[in-house]
């Protein structure tokens, strides 16, 4: 049987209470579960490509982490780095899942690690792509939060910034630069974001580190060998030391590699997953 196109599925736009906390996945395709973990201060936009090109192959779940995205601006149980690995796998409860692939890109990787780690029965295979090390602390700061501000309060200025970035990738995820943009920048003009923003900045500061040596599922890493917010050295660090991984690099592709080649990784992943 031939597998489904893209465009003949239909995404499922869905919003779960998962102990009391609204989390929104994006929901697409039919097959093996994958959950899909995005950067900071990114949304489940950043794996749209990624997702359309998996979805005929797998069941492609992209999650808005809390505080991001269509997620609750207003948590109940704490910012560290265990506790929302702990969300995602409380998340696959709710959505009947055993198991699962994870693919995680930038802060959303350091979340596949700690899943591995904590919750190694829920973790089928791991692929982190620019991924930050949850070795590491992650030491996000003052400077961030400004730009973050600014952003929401000159969405028009917001956008433009983000349309020159992300502009030449927007067909890669079916958008408009405009489009594309705006998915980055309006979720940060949510009430209360701001106030969240610098909870999480404090949490994820103090988020210790986690040893990546724990790691049993196959692993692999995708390392843009361009980017300038994850050193690829990191990367291949984290391929030397988690066990059974496997590193791959993209010459010329930088930190947003997901957007920039979607579809070298996602043929990447799919053959990874596939066991090829």
């Amino acid at each position: 049987m031939t597998a489904p196109t893209a465009a003949a599925l239909v995404p499922v736009d869905r919003t779960l209470d998962v102990d009391g906390e609204a989390l929104h996945v994006m929901d697409l395709g039919a097959g093996p579960p994958i959950l899909m973990l995005h950067g900071f201060p990114g949304n489940a936009i950043a794996w749209r490509p990624v997702q359309e090109r998996l979805a005929p192959h797998f069941r492609t779940l992209a999650l808005d982490a809390v505080g991001f995205g269509g997620s609750t601006r207003h948590p109940v149980h704490p910012l560290d780095g265990a506790t929302y690995a702990t969300r995602a796998v409380r998340l696959m409860d709710e959505l009947g899942l055993a198991r699962a692939h994870v693919v995680g890109t930038s802060w959303g990787g350091s979340l596949g690690q700690r899943m591995a780690i904590h919750h190694p029965e829920r973790v089928d295979r791991l692929v982190l792509v620019a991924s930050v090390d949850a070795g590491e602390r992650l030491m996000l700061g003052r400077p961030d939060l400004l730009t973050l501000r600014v952003a929401a309060m000159v969405p028009w200025l917001a956008r433009g910034v983000a349309g020159r970035f992300l502009g030449r990738y927007a067909n890669e995820a079916g958008l408009t630069g405009g489009e594309l943009a705006s998915a980055y920048v309006e979720p940060l003009r949510r009430p209360g974001t701001a106030e969240f923003l610098a909870r999480f900045v404090a949490a994820t500061r103090a988020t210790g580190p986690d040893d990546g040596t724990r790691i049993t599922a196959e692993t692999l890493v995708i390392s843009p060998l361009r980017d300038r917010i994850v050193a690829p050295s990191v990367q291949a660090s984290l391929a030397e030391r988690i066990p059974h991984a496997r590193l791959v690099t993209i010459p010329g592709a930088g930190h947003t590699v997901q957007l920039e080649r979607a579809g070298e990784v996602a043929r990447l992943v799919r053959e990874f997953l596939a066991g090829s």
